[in-house]
């Protein structure tokens, strides 16, 4: 973006400037120019927005804008895929044109002096494909990627520019919005439409100003009795005021710890009000809680910060959010290419302030630079690699910015402010290294005992399955007899050790214990008189689970099969009781007959943990017409999704393929099975059915679906299918999907075409991709 000065005859320059670089206006830059000419300063945006079921938004913008500059013939705003209606200023209707993203506003004949104030009109509507997500809810929420804002509401989009805002938005009836500030008027409209207000007399960066519209609620608020009670008096009084900005949490699902959410954000919000010396920046706070994060990256903007379900943890997310608060949207990046500055002040915060785990979570670059993952590298830095000097003036900068008003940050300014307090050369910037987080090293060892009942002694022989411990390792050795209970302690190391282990003649079971130590497991192999026991006798319901599964290596003893049905007819402990059935289907193998017992435990009479194995055992009854009539009921009635899986696999195993392919084709669309659409399409074409899958996860491919269950259903396809027309005519929708995510996995489709078809296809795309990640995999497919 940049304005530019004309001299005499200037739109006919302009014009022709227009036409010799119309591929530089559409391969728009995704970052921010560090410094654009800008010879005037927006003030104020009173807007009325009208936001429709399908995205759509209408505008009616009245900036009060100030120029810096005199002689100034046009103005340059941002607006890549708006139609513009009409452009006023002071009063007076503009001509305007646009330039692949940008729209110019001529000022015709009006002049304008350095310190003009004026009024700037612009009518408009737009249909965002990059910048607005919505969910599978159906529900909107904005982006904060670099130059998103502009998508949907026409502005100079620039971390430079900031102003105050008065937004009234209009909306379907039913629906909530969300925007910045504090709710201001509400009322309503018409039948179906109802329009809120919001006021924000806190200047905000066009980066950070959004909006979110849908089926939400506020579930929980600092003005909530209660909310507040983990606070001392002190940090209780930051909320008291009318005037105090308020914390609210907003959810379009259910959250079962959202009273804790909101508490952790009002503990975390205090300490960074007490460490930084400094009051909110914003009016009031949002906590907005998804279910999806649409591959966002920076998960904050002026006043709210976006929860996500499959994002990072919560806690994190919300301390990032915060913090971001002060460090991203007050003082702030000039560009995201530099906005390791702004991040590393962050982390600096949060290691001052903050415990918490590093995560590796990571996305593709150039957007990962505001991602969870470098956020913990820029922590991980700072806490286990950087100078002590580095850390020490970092901490002093941070404090002496956070005094001052709203700053442009980049590596050089970071730097230069460490340099003149304290002369300390700081400017190469640095690359954080990757976190490596070493998984836990877990000694798995199989344990065989043989009991030798002439000599009463018990043979213990240690294997290691892979890994094994050097060091001695103490195990407790616990013997029942019929008389009580009696403890052994006993040693073992190595790859293979052995102990015999001296018992009384009445032993009726051996147990090992291992005492505070996570990172050694055994697994037990013994005799059948000793499974018996435990399973009949253990207090523990644990100790008992795990007899049962180890009496599974006992199928082909006679007495089993009876023992267990006794032992099944005084259990109270659902998981025991499942870990018999399991044992029981072993020994039984799907013999005939044994049927009945198996699908009479599937009734939701039955504990969920007894259905699920008992579904699990009816995979031993292959064409059996009842047992299959039974697991098809299970799909089509229970809530319990282990279930349905467990009833799916069992139908895969005693179907035959056309059978199991008329069962899928049933049940396929219900809501109910939705999240199991996946397996079932997997293990059909597994089966053979390879055409039948394709055939039916196309449909799953559509926008609606959550991402989870497309991705899943748009690997299988590339998997199964590699028919140049039906990627052809698959990809034509993929590649313009609303979802970044599903644009960037369905490029791998595009080996499947005639070199000359992916060319022109990859050509076309890239010249309307917005999403710097998807366009670098394009360029990578030229």
């Amino acid at each position: 973006m940049r304005y530019k000065k004309f001299a005499f005859n200037s739109r006919i320059l302009l014009l022709s400037l227009v036409f010799l670089i119309p591929a530089v206006a559409n391969a728009q830059n995704w970052d921010y120019e560090p410094y654009p000419y800008m010879p005037v300063d927006i003030q104020h945006l009173d807007a009325e927005l009208k936001i429709t079921e399908t995205g759509e938004v209408e505008g009616d913008l009245l900036y009060r804008i100030q120029f810096l500059d005199s002689g100034i013939d046009s103005l340059v705003f941002d607006a890549p895929g708006s139609e513009i209606d009409r452009v006023v200023v002071n009063e007076s209707g503009k001509s305007f044109q646009r330039d692949g993203t940008r729209l110019i506003i001529y000022l015709d004949e009006e002049t304008f002096e350095r310190g003009d104030e004026s009024t700037l009109q612009i009518r408009y509507r737009s249909t965002p494909h990059f910048g607005l997500h919505q969910t599978a809810r159906g529900d909107f929420f904005t982006s904060f990627l670099p130059k998103t804002t502009s998508h949907w509401l026409p502005v100079i989009d620039h971390p430079r520019v900031d102003f105050t805002t008065e937004l009234v938005i209009i909306h379907p009836s039913g629906k909530t919005v969300l925007s910045n500030g504090r709710v201001g008027e509400t009322g309503v409209v018409s039948v179906d439409e109802e329009m809120t207000t919001y006021v924000s007399n806190r200047p905000l960066t066009p980066g950070g100003i959004y909006f979110v519209l849908g089926s939400f609620d506020r579930i929980a608020s600092t003005t909530d009795a209660g909310i507040l009670d983990v606070l001392d008096e002190s940090e209780t009084r930051l909320f008291q005021r009318r005037s105090d900005p308020q914390i609210h949490l907003y959810a379009g699902s259910d959250i079962d710890n959202s009273r804790e959410i909101l508490q952790e954000t009002a503990i975390a919000y205090t300490k960074l009000i007490e460490y930084t010396g400094r009051q909110f920046p914003f009016r009031d706070l949002h906590l907005v809680f998804f279910e999806d994060h649409f591959w966002e990256t920076r998960n904050y903007g002026s006043g709210v910060i976006y929860l996500y379900r499959n994002g990072t943890d919560v806690h994190e997310q919300i301390r990032i959010g915060l913090i971001g608060q002060w460090f991203g949207m007050f003082h702030r990046e000039i560009t995201w290419s530099e906005g390791d500055a702004v991040h590393l002040l962050g982390a600096g915060l949060y290691e001052a302030i903050f415990d918490g785990e590093y995560t590796t979570y990571e996305t593709p670059e150039p957007y990962n630079v505001f991602d969870a993952g470098m956020f913990s590298r820029w922590r991980s830095y700072l806490g286990h690699q950087a100078p002590d000097a580095f850390r020490r003036n970092l901490t002093r900068a941070s404090k002496r910015l956070l005094e001052d008003n709203a700053k442009m940050l980049d590596w050089n300014t970071l730097a230069t402010n460490i340099y003149n307090d304290s002369g300390h050369r700081f400017f190469e910037r640095i690359t954080p290294e990757p976190i490596a987080i070493e998984e836990d090293r877990v000694y798995q060892y199989r344990v065989v005992m043989e009991w030798d009942e002439v000599e009463n002694q018990v043979g213990i022989r240690f294997e290691a399955e892979r890994d094994y411990a050097e060091e001695l390792v103490n195990v407790t050795v616990h013997e029942y007899t019929f008389t009580g209970h009696r403890t052994h302690e006993l040693t073992f190391t190595g790859e293979t050790d052995t102990i015999v282990l001296n018992v009384s003649a009445g032993v009726e079971n051996v147990r090992l214990q291992i005492e505070e130590r996570d990172d050694l497991k055994l697994t037990e192999e013994k005799p059948f008189e000793f499974w018996i026991y435990q399973v009949q006798n253990d207090l523990d319901p644990d100790n008992r689970k795990s007899a049962a599964s180890g009496l599974s290596a006992y199928a082909d003893n006679p007495d089993l099969q009876l023992a267990l049905r006794d032992i099944m007819g005084d259990l109270d402990h659902s998981d025991v009781y499942a870990e018999i059935l399991r044992t029981l289907a072993a020994v039984t193998g799907g013999a005939s007959g044994t049927d009945q017992l198996f699908i009479q435990r599937t009734s939701n009479s039955y504990p969920d943990e007894v259905r699920i194995a008992a579904a699990e055992a009816l995979a031993n009854y292959r064409g059996n017409d009842q047992v299959i009539s039974r697991l098809r009921n299970i799909l089509h009635q229970t809530e319990n999704a282990d279930l349905r899986i467990a009833a799916i696999r069992s139908l895969d195993n005693i179907t035959e393929p056309e059978a199991f392919k008329n069962i899928i084709e049933g049940i396929i669309t219900r809501e109910s099975v939705l999240y199991e659409v996946p397996l079932m399409l997997t293990l059909l074409a597994d089966k053979g059915e390879k055409e039948a899958a394709v055939r039916f996860a196309d449909t799953f491919l559509a926008e609606g679906f959550p991402f989870s269950i497309r991705s899943e259903i748009l690997a299988l396809v590339m998997q199964h299918d590699l028919s140049e027309q039906g990627w052809q005519n698959r990809l034509t929708a993929l590649l313009n999907d609303r979802d970044p995510r599903i644009r960037y996995q369905s490029l791998q489709g595009l080996s499947n075409l005639t070199p000359e078809v992916r060319s022109e296809m990859v050509q076309r795309r890239i010249a309307e991709e917005f999403d710097e990640r998807v366009r670098r995999a394009l360029r990578a497919e030229i």
